[in-house]
């Protein structure tokens, strides 16, 4: 039997009045430690004052123990939801009744989730769901959530090394235009605000039983809010952009969940999560907002079930707490003691996730809703459908904002905000081939109707210079569709330090580049694309005096089919896992002037590459892959045969087709590995970490045309070791190549016959 609690109504009326000049001391403290703006912020709990000041209710003599209403009071803090499982734990095991539930915070999610008859157990499995554990039990109302800040310059996260800024531009009702920084990266953590926010409503709405125990929420004027939904969602203190009306979470106030008035037919059990002992770190504002709660809960008549320390941070240690603290207050409880409870009796399963979200997209502005459409994609199910939506939507910088807003029925009110965004960026790049070369971009992305995007890229070097502008219009008639065109205007020069290695009758001086191109683009699915490509190309070369030092035109004209599969990292040569495989299929025809304009024959080109890595270990990388290349035209008399010869060779070479063996040979045009018919094997094995690694690269390259301009057999190995270094856009690659046949393999050990090189910067032409 639990000892006899007593209540003197003489006495209780006497705290009461040392409570309340208590409650406006800590009020005047308040209004000294802050300047006159916080204040203004700062929510006083007055009607808590008032409630402690009123004299209208006396207390009566107890009633029977029959009579008394016990009323569970769940609040919020730091960790403790972890805290309150351990409080309901104690209660279903030691069957203390509870009559009804009031709850603020995370207590009022716990408790709204227990007051339908979950099990405590099951409550637990809930919140350890991965898209809300990262966020139960943390205060996240005074972080700036919103965390799409950019800074003034930041390293672009990918391409050229450059320094890159993006803002967008907003215009007011009045006409003003503001411009706000972005991030250069996805946003995770506001994305995955927004989906936590979602599931902690989904896991509510999905529960579709009857409470059990009557429960509702307390707001921040102390009023009850009702038991809806909506009600404890807001009180959560998860940060909510649309959240303006200045009503924000029960984790700000009252923090605690408390009874408003004094009753004697209620016997109130108050769980604190915060232990008596704990030191406050954080904002200012909730620390003097804590103080002034403290003060109404020294004050009150019921059971606090609070725990004098907890040093363990673990979430097991704070559900044993919370056990302990109850089983502590047992013996002030003792007028339940009669009404022993057995709630397995009343335990309800929860509920199956929702099986699919319906959609709708009322709050988005006509000019946007068919680009925002395009990223739900109807075949997926479950939680996976508003998480692929924002991975979907987060690509694009445009796309300013996301929300999340469920319906009891199931339907998914998504809004999004979208402006107009800008790039900017400036970097260099270069290698021992090409020089150094500074760059410069402006991009714009915008949306109406449709997602577009215009680019302006430039660069410029010793004697190189470029100027490559795109404009891609995507999810046209509905996601799959894409178009891009671009212009390609630039001269590329080798160094001559660089250029001088290479034969006389082989060397190109200079290539200048006049090429329209245009792909229309088809996605299949996220991970295969299909293309039809076009281009429409001037060359200008300049060869060596072997050839009288004169410049040669060329016209290239080439329709092709590009299929692409990729899973995974989407980077050819320095991924850490994933599956690709990319087809060409098309015909070239190639016109030239020599004083004499003429045509080479148009002919099929067929090209196939696959590979495939695995990284067993965080740091050890192996990637194997094959890559096979044929182009033919059909003669009269001759069947299928190789395209025909310009009759100079350094042009035979530049149209062949290159075999990509090593991230360095891929960069230029090596006479050993151009053909007309091709098949490649290629295997790399690193030792790498986040940001350095080495990487060893190794290629078997058969030549079955047997290219005359080859000095080399037809069966060829290459071996690239090489470091590389990446932060970001920032990558440095620098090593050696050798390319040898089976005839002097050997030499692969003699290192000054290896070609050394460097390149900073992902770039290609």
């Amino acid at each position: 039997m639990f000892p006899i609690l007593r209540f003197l109504g003489n006495f209780t009326h006497g705290v009461k009045g040392v409570a309340l000049a208590a409650l406006f001391a800590v009020s005047a403290f308040a209004g000294e430690a802050i300047d006159s703006t916080a204040q203004a912020d700062i929510p006083v709990l007055d009607v808590f004052a008032k409630s402690l000041d009123s004299t209208a209710q006396k207390s009566a003599a107890p009633l029977s123990a029959s009579d008394a209403k016990s009323v569970l009071y769940l609040g919020g803090g730091d960790r403790s939801p972890w805290y309150y499982l351990g409080v309901l734990y104690a209660i279903e095991e030691y069957g203390i009744p509870v009559d009804s539930i009031v709850g603020t915070s995370w207590g009022a999610w716990v408790g709204s989730l227990w007051s339908r008859g979950i099990a405590v157990d099951e409550i637990q499995r809930l919140l350890l769901d991965p898209a809300i554990v990262s966020f139960v039990g943390r205060d996240l109302t005074l972080k700036k959530m919103h965390s799409r800040e950019g800074q003034e310059i930041a390293v672009s996260p990918k391409g050229v090394p450059a320094f890159r800024q993006r803002f967008s531009l907003r215009v007011d009702s009045a006409g003003h235009a503001a411009r706000k920084l972005l991030p250069l990266e996805m946003d995770s953590t506001y994305m995955e605000h927004s989906l936590a926010r979602l599931r902690f409503q989904e896991i509510l709405y999905r529960q579709r039983g009857k409470q059990t125990i009557p429960f509702s929420v307390q707001g921040c004027d102390g009023t009850s809010r009702g038991n809806s939904v909506e009600a404890v969602i807001n009180s959560l203190p998860l940060w909510n952009e649309s959240n303006t009306s200045g009503e924000i979470s029960g984790e700000i106030c009252p923090h605690y969940a408390i009874p408003l008035e004094d009753r004697a037919d209620e016997i109130s059990l108050i769980a604190v999560a915060e232990p008596l002992r704990s030191e406050f770190k954080g904002d200012d504002r909730k620390g003097i907002l804590l103080k002034q709660a403290a003060a109404t809960l020294a004050t009150q008549p019921g059971v606090i079930i609070r725990s004098h320390s907890i040093l363990d941070t673990a979430r097991n240690a704070w559900i044993q707490a919370g056990f302990t603290a109850l089983e502590r207050k047992l013996p002030e409880m003792e007028r339940l003691a009669n009404r022993k409870v057995d709630y397995s009796k009343n335990h309800n399963a929860s509920a199956l996730p929702w099986f699919r979200f319906t959609p709708s997209f009322d709050g988005v502005s006509a000019e946007v809703l068919t680009a925002v459409q395009s990223h739900w994609a109807e075949t997926d199910t479950g939680f996976a459908a508003p998480i692929n939506f924002a991975l979907s939507v987060a690509e694009n910088p445009a796309y300013d904002s996301l929300l999340f807003l469920m319906q009891p029925n199931g339907e998914l009110l998504v809004g999004t905000a979208v402006h107009p965004t800008f790039d900017l960026a400036a970097g260099v790049f270069g290698s021992n081939v090409i020089g150094a070369n500074g760059y410069l971009e402006a991009t714009v992305n915008y949306i109406d109707q449709m997602e577009i995007q215009l680019s302006l890229k430039g660069f410029w070097g010793g004697s190189s210079y470029g100027f490559t502008p795109r404009l891609a219009f995507s999810r046209l008639w509905n996601k799959h569709w894409a178009v891009q065109v671009g212009y390609d205007l630039m001269k590329l020069v080798p160094l001559k330090s660089f250029n001088n290695d290479i034969r006389s009758s082989l060397r190109i001086c200079s290539e200048e580049r006049n090429d329209f191109t245009m792909s229309l683009m088809y996605s299949l699915n996220q991970e295969q694309k299909v293309s039809l490509d076009f281009l429409f190309g001037q060359r200008i070369f300049e060869l060596d005096l072997y050839y009288g030092n004169k410049s040669i035109r060329t016209y290239p004209v080439s329709p092709a089919i590009h299929y692409s599969f990729k899973k995974g990292e989407d980077d050819k040569w320095f991924s850490t896992k994933g599956l690709a495989v990319d087809g060409f299929v098309g015909l070239e025809s190639i016109g030239f002037d020599f004083g004499v304009n003429d045509v080479v024959p148009i002919y099929w080109k067929l090209i196939l590459d696959s590979r495939y890595t695995v990284s067993p270990r965080p740091f050890a990388t192996f990637t194997v892959g094959a890559s096979a290349g044929i182009e033919r035209y059909r003669e009269d008399g001759y069947g299928y045969v190789v395209p025909e010869s310009f009759g100079y060779a350094p042009l035979d070479l530049v149209y062949r087709l290159h075999g990509e063996a090593t991230p360095w040979t891929s960069q230029w045009n090596d006479p050993e590995l151009a053909s007309h018919e091709y098949a490649l094997l290629r295997a790399s094995a690193a030792i790498h970490s986040k940001r350095f690694g080495l990487w060893i690269f190794g290629a078997y390259f058969h030549d079955f045309e047997e290219n005359p301009y080859a000095t080399l057999r037809p069966n060829k190995f290459i071996l690239e070791p090489a470091l590389r270094f990446n932060y970001k856009s920032i990558t440095i690659y620098a090593g050696m190549n050798r390319v040898v046949d089976q005839n002097n393999l050997g030499s692969l050990k003699n290192f000054q016959e290896h070609t050394y090189f460097i390149r900073v910067g992902d770039y290609e032409f």
